[in-house]
């Protein structure tokens, strides 16, 4: 027994000697990496604001922190410095699109947020909704986009927590190529984490004029990935308090069609049908309808 005793209390002091905190910069400007993915095996969390974060005690595993515009970073725990500099991809860098004489803008989609489901998403799951342009807009310049979300103030699935005044969500949106409409997709294009505060803004509007965005001919996707909730320190709250209500919409738009929408558990690195899961969902009124991101874009005429 007390041979027990004291292997668990040395093991405690292991685990609590290897859980310390880290910090991922940019080598060049040292600035914090804020927000961005950490990969630890099967397991994966963000940095901090300040680009901070803990790793989970286990000093034979690998990290992984994949950041866009950086070069992959992989190394083990019991290897890694307190500190980790990220140096940026030269590759990376997008082409300058050049257009001549003044933008003439259209905004299609869903104007007045036409919604009728809310999906929660937690931690590390992306909703993505795929879509085919019609013909007359297809290819064309993506300049903004716009996505309606919900406050989620009332308690969720028994739990008492809710968002508080003064808690920012964090998030991105992704956009994608597809073939027809449907998997596999590429990403054609990620945000800089996006800081909203729901109590004073449920919409987010998007400035993309400079990331060569298209309606593309064979199908264009959007993905919203939930990061989590500052509370008032800026600190990411528990997964478990977090779910980012974000509306969706079964109503039609004459500019594109719906055609797949999914669920990206990016921690399993899984793609999960979400169609499916909606249509056998006994409480929908509408059972034959799908439900994608309510979204409205601006785009170059």
């Amino acid at each position: 027994m007390i041979r027990f005793v004291f292997t668990f209390c040395f093991l405690s002091i292991l685990n609590f000697v290897y859980a310390q905190k880290h910090f991922v910069y940019d080598y060049f400007s040292n600035k914090p990496v804020s927000f961005e993915l950490i990969r630890q095996n099967d397991t994966v969390y963000y940095t901090q604001k300040d680009g901070s974060f803990i790793a989970i005690p286990n000093k034979r595993d690998s990290i992984f922190i994949d950041v866009k515009g950086y070069h992959l970073y992989a190394n083990t725990i019991s290897s890694m410095n307190d500190t980790v500099f990220l140096y940026t991809n030269a590759s990376t860098k997008l082409k300058e699109v050049i257009v001549s004489g003044k933008k003439r803008t259209s905004f299609i989609g869903y104007k007045k947020h036409k919604r009728d489901y809310n999906s929660l998403l937690t931690p590390t799951v992306e909703f993505i909704s795929l879509f085919l342009p019609q013909s007359e807009y297809k290819n064309k310049i993506v300049q903004e986009i716009q996505i309606p979300f919900d406050k989620p103030l009332r308690p969720i699935w028994g739990r008492s927590s809710s968002l508080e005044e003064g808690e920012k969500a964090v998030f991105r949106v992704h956009a994608y190529s597809t073939k027809n409409g449907a998997l596999p997709i590429v990403k054609a294009y990620s945000s800089d984490p996006i800081i909203l505060d729901l109590y004073k803004q449920n919409n987010l509007v998007l400035d993309v004029s400079n990331a060569q965005i298209q309606l593309y001919e064979n199908g264009f996707g959007i993905g919203v990935e939930f990061i989590g909730y500052l509370d008032k320190l800026n600190k990411l709250k528990k997964d478990a308090d977090s779910y980012l209500s974000l509306s969706l919409t079964s109503k039609k738009t004459k500019e594109f069609l719906s055609t797949k929408n999914y669920h990206h558990y990016i921690s399993h690195q899984k793609i999960f049908d979400m169609d499916s899961l909606l249509l056998a969902n006994i409480k929908y009124r509408k059972m034959d309808e799908k439900h994608c991101i309510t979204l409205g874009i601006k785009i170059l005429d």
